[in-house]
């Protein structure tokens, strides 16, 4: 039997459900952090994979010297390269996402750690459904120092 998966809610739930040739324009993304922020000296980056190929887009989420990211969800909205081939559809979403920690310390900081205590992925164009690709909102998704991925 398994467990209903976000886009099974999502679909059953709609007057309008997507169909599988809806062909997405957005990805939005909502972070959550934890108790361990994400530092005003660290930038973070977020590795897109598609299908159909070994490489990805990449997305800029927070830049060094940027305000830290206390205990607060943030949301971003990524278009979609137009070079994506075939296009993102409900048949044909993401592969994976990869998030680096970008470090810029010294003495007398310390390696910055991560709480990430949600990650929502999801597929969509503005005023539509979405479509969900990865749903991990819990107490504690990861502890980051590094790269993670997630797919």
């Amino acid at each position: 039997m398994g467990t209903p998966t976000c886009q099974l809610i999502s679909q059953l739930s709609s007057s309008t459900p997507l169909t599988p040739v809806t062909i997405f324009g957005l990805i939005d993304v909502l972070i959550a952090t934890g108790g361990d922020d994400l530092r005003g000296n660290s930038g973070l980056t977020m590795e897109i994979f598609v299908p159909g190929s070994n490489a990805a887009f990449a997305q800029t989420l927070k830049n060094s010297g940027d305000p830290s990211w206390d205990g607060a969800v943030h949301d971003f909205h990524i278009p979609i390269p137009n070079s994506v081939s075939p296009p993102l559809t409900e048949t044909n979403g993401l592969v994976k996402v990869r998030l680096t920690l970008h470090e810029n310390y010294s003495f007398p900081d310390t390696a910055d750690n991560w709480d990430i205590t949600g990650l929502n992925v999801r597929l969509f164009n503005p005023g539509s459904q979405e479509f969900c690709q990865i749903d991990l909102d819990m107490q504690y998704v990861c502890r980051m120092a590094g790269l993670v991925w997630f797919d």
